[in-house]
């Protein structure tokens, strides 16, 4: 908060929107999968990278994840009999 005030930015009506926002936020706080600070940017950057990384590759996000699965699985099955190996 110290931050906040000493760099004037702001006017008192403004800082009380600011902390409130802030107070309510941080309540909510258990309500989110994911939590980004912002005091270190090089951090919040990674975070934030980690995070995108992390939906792109959520099942519920890869619509065609069944078919390129079972497309994988009849490729491999494929290689196994190939090779003479048993089938499942």
């Amino acid at each position: 908060m110290t931050r906040l005030v000493a760099r004037k930015t702001e006017d008192r009506s403004d800082l009380v929107v600011r902390l409130t926002d802030a107070r309510r936020e941080l309540m909510a706080v258990g309500q989110y999968q994911y939590v980004v600070g912002n005091g270190e940017l090089a951090r919040a950057v990674h975070d934030v990278s980690a995070i995108i990384d992390a939906e792109t590759a959520r099942p519920s996000r890869v619509a065609t994840l069944d078919q390129q699965v079972h497309d994988l699985i009849g490729g491999l099955e494929n290689e196994i009999t190939r090779l003479g190996g048993e089938q499942s």
